[in-house]
Parts: C-alpha cells; sequence; structure tokens
C-alpha cells in the first residue's frame, strides 16, 4: 500500500523555497556590502577577500546553516528509513553547504558591479527578456536570496549523499513553463554522485553549483534526488 504521506514515485517531492527565510540576512548583508564598496572603489580582488571584508560567517553564517539544516530534514523525510544515513552528517554537511552559500553570496555581491539586469540569459522565465536577473541597487533581496537559497539546499543535500556513500544522483526541474531551457535539458538525467551534469560547455555538480556560469544560476529552482 502507498503512504499517503509519501509522493508517487513518478512525482518526487519538490523541496520548499527558502527564499523568503534568507531575505533579512541578506538586506543586512547588501547594506554592508554597498557601505564597504562605497569606501573601496579600486577593489579588484576576488570572492573570498569579499566574505572576509564583509565578515559574511558572522551576519549571515547562521541563516545559511538554518536553510541547509532544513533541506536536510526534508530530504530525510523524503527518503523515509534511508533518510537516517543522510541524517547522520547533518552536521558536517550544514557547514558545506553554508561555505558554498557564501561563496555564492560573495560572487554575487560582486557580479553587481559587473552586470545590471536584463541580461536574458540568467533568467528562469522560460526565456522572456526584461525579467530582473541579477542584484541591482533597486532590488537585491529576493534575487540574491534564491540564488543562494538554492545553492545552499542543494550543496546540503549533496554532501550528505555523498557522506552517507550513496552513489547516483537525479537532476529534477520545477516542470513549468518557467524553467530555462538548458535546464530543461537536464531534466531527469542521472550521473554517478562525483560526475557533473553537462549543459553545454559548463559543468554542474548541482544545481546552483558555484563553479558553474552565473547565466546558468541565476533564478534556478532546480534540485536532485538521490540513489544508492
Amino acid at each position: 500500500m502507498t503512504d499517503p504521506q509519501q509522493p508517487p514515485p513518478d512525482e518526487p517531492a519538490e523541496p520548499r523555497d527558502e527564499t523568503d527565510a534568507l531575505v533579512p540576512a541578506l538586506l543586512t548583508v547588501y547594506a554592508l556590502y554597498l557601505a564597504w564598496r562605497g569606501a573601496h572603489a579600486g577593489f579588484r580582488g576576488n570572492a573570498a577577500a569579499v566574505e572576509r571584508a564583509l565578515n559574511l560567517p558572522a551576519h549571515i553564517g547562521g541563516a545559511l546553516l538554518a536553510v541547509a539544516q532544513r533541506a536536510l530534514g526534508d530530504q530525510r523525510a523524503q527518503a523515509g528509513r534511508a533518510g537516517d544515513e543522510f541524517w547522520t552528517h547533518v552536521d558536517a554537511a550544514a557547514r558545506v553547504a553554508a561555505e558554498t552559500g557564501m561563496q555564492v553570496l560573495a560572487e554575487a555581491l560582486l557580479w553587481t558591479d559587473r552586470r545590471t539586469a536584463g541580461d536574458p540569459s540568467t533568467t528562469d522565465v522560460g526565456g522572456r527578456a526584461g525579467e530582473a536577473t541579477v542584484p541591482t541597487a533597486s532590488d537585491p533581496p529576493s534575487l540574491l536570496a534564491g540564488m543562494v537559497a538554492t545553492a545552499v539546499a542543494n550543496a546540503a543535500r549533496m554532501a550528505a549523499a555523498e557522506l552517507a556513500g550513496w552513489s547516483t544522483k537525479t537532476w529534477e526541474t520545477r516542470r513549468d513553463n518557467r524553467v530555462r531551457d538548458a535546464h530543461r535539458a537536464l531534466q531527469g538525467q542521472t550521473e554517478p554522485l562525483g560526475s557533473p551534469f553537462l549543459s553545454g560547455d559548463a559543468k554542474l555538480q548541482f544545481p546552483g553549483d558555484p563553479s558553474a556560469p552565473i547565466g546558468l544560476r541565476a533564478n534556478c529552482r532546480c534540485w536532485l534526488r538521490f540513489g544508492r
């Protein structure tokens, strides 16, 4: 008999949207960033330098850990008894995810200096142009929060699966008309846990992977399922 609390196998449960949970902390971080950049107009450093300068662990580390822990809790519940294997590694996986989130955030903050909204390659709205795609002074919170939340949740689940010794990962989209073509092509694709998903020349270990081009990360809502 099918457990009424569990989704059918062909309809995997989507993860919760953590965007709103991160907005308050990101408002503080963004204000700090604007003040810091005003005093360092000639800065040409990298994301790690921004992370240190803004002391991101102190200002947003706790919020990122909470997002990671909730993602791992959902993962545990959706996997049934097997989910206990993930939960054994919750602390280590959450730390990895929080570090990933701070890297993504610092890179996105630097991105505001190089681009403005309106680059359609970064939208997740079915290819429609004219949508805000990268953080701007007029609307930074939700854009930053969405990018960071996706990276943190998927990095946490990925780290837990690796530590638990699971073997495969499957890319899942939200299966709606907002999914960009590059991600729609990955829907249902399964890879060994240590192998990347390929999107053109880009390699993504998970949705929101900070090593991927920002055009494949901004506004991404995709997630992973894991198998043994």
